[in-house]
């Protein structure tokens, strides 16, 4: 199931600029930084980036136009993401004006590879790109629902 996800999401755009050198060695090395798709089954834009210095994926979607989750604070938006929504912005800068709302892979519990101060003895747990696809994905499944019954399939998405 989730290598199906993963497949059926195929990035259009795949960046790597950060140096990662200082990091150590980890799954994060041969890692892209950016990476920007349309999700095939749902249509929803859908973007994955690594936060400058703690080196932890954030994972964001675009909402389709009039979707309910836009009159919500970002804490407000009822989804089972990975730490919950920690975002919401509208972009103008991509052209579209659209809303996006994301999260992070920077919890408690979360690994960051620029991070060098970790206590000793605590678990923490790497979340790499593909779990982190794996959350947008979900996440963009999510939106879809949301819309209501019907709605995405007459053409609501974006």
């Amino acid at each position: 199931m989730a290598e199906e996800l993963i497949r059926r999401a195929a990035p259009k755009i795949v960046r790597t600029y950060h140096d990662k050198s200082s990091w150590g060695p980890g799954p994060w090395q041969s890692e892209p930084d950016e990476v920007r798709w349309s999700d095939s089954s749902t249509g929803i834009r859908c973007v994955l980036m690594r936060a400058r210095g703690l080196g932890v994926w954030m994972g964001s979607c675009g909402l389709p136009g009039n979707h309910p989750w836009e009159r919500l604070k970002a804490e407000d938006i009822p989804t089972g993401v990975h730490g919950g929504i920690t975002a919401k912005a509208v972009v103008m800068g991509d052209g579209s004006g659209m809303t996006w709302i994301g999260f992070g892979c920077a919890g408690p519990r979360d690994f960051a590879p620029g991070v060098t101060d970790v206590p000793r003895g605590q678990r923490l747990i790497y979340r790499d790109q593909w779990f982190a696809k794996i959350q947008v994905l979900r996440l963009a499944v999510e939106i879809v629902l949301a819309t209501g019954p019907g709605a995405w399939w007459e053409g609501a998405h974006g």
